[in-house]
């Protein structure tokens, strides 16, 4: 193994989703450069979303939840994983950003249920990060599966350059805000995921819960029949 990929281990161990506001990323130019080196392997593109698209994200962002208001399935789904789920799964309330935190990420998505700030939370500011739409030149299956490696590449990465993040799928799950940010992207391609990057106002907030590699990852031999 080399030490780049013993870097990028010890980054899967490290890495979390981070929904609070962010400080501007430093030395971002030299970070685009090796996005753009990495996503080459992958298929994919991530554009910079430029800082006077904030609103319009914002708004697109406020057209899905008035979207899903009334859908039951999704807000079932969404009460399960944020603040309710058994230990193993999910997302505690505690790592949800609380109510004064959510409102300085209006691009973020509305869970219905705050967080909880503690002593240890700093006195919220307006995010400030990056925001980049990772993008694929297709939307098949083989397109969706590129944009999940891509995107696993790139938090892999801004782990490892000391960034946060903070993925946001609510921004594409619908037609009407995912062509929102294919316009404001202006690129021609199909945007899968935007991803805040930026810098963790509270760098040392615990982690969701992970279960055992051997819950979600079996390896199966030749000859060993079906499951």
């Amino acid at each position: 193994m080399t030490s780049d990929e013993h870097r990028r281990a010890a980054a899967i161990e490290a890495r979390r989703t981070d929904r609070l506001p962010f400080g501007a990323p430093p030395r971002w130019g030299q970070f685009r450069e090796t996005l753009t080196e990495l996503l080459d392997d992958y298929g994919a593109h991530a554009a910079l979303l430029s800082q006077d698209t904030r609103n319009d994200l914002a708004e697109a962002s406020r057209l899905t939840a008035a979207r899903r208001r009334y859908d039951s399935l999704y807000r079932a789904e969404l009460h399960w994983w944020t603040g309710h789920a058994p230990h193993a799964d999910g997302v505690p309330a505690t790592l949800l950003a609380a109510p004064a935190e959510a409102t300085r990420v209006p691009v973020g998505r509305a869970f219905g249920v705050g967080g909880i700030a503690t002593e240890t939370t700093p006195q919220p500011t307006m995010d400030e990060s990056a925001l980049l739409v990772l993008g694929t030149d297709g939307d098949d299956r083989l397109d969706c599966l590129r944009g999940g490696e891509a995107l696993s590449a790139v938090l892999l990465e801004a782990t490892m350059a000391g960034y946060a993040t903070c993925p946001l799928t609510h921004l594409t799950e619908l037609p009407a805000s995912r062509a929102v940010v294919a316009r404001l992207a202006a690129d021609g391609r199909v945007p899968q995921v935007v991803i805040r990057v930026g810098v963790a106002q509270a760098p040392d907030r615990p982690r969701t819960a992970r279960r055992d590699v051997s819950e979600v990852f079996v390896v199966r031999h030749p000859g060993d029949g079906a499951p």
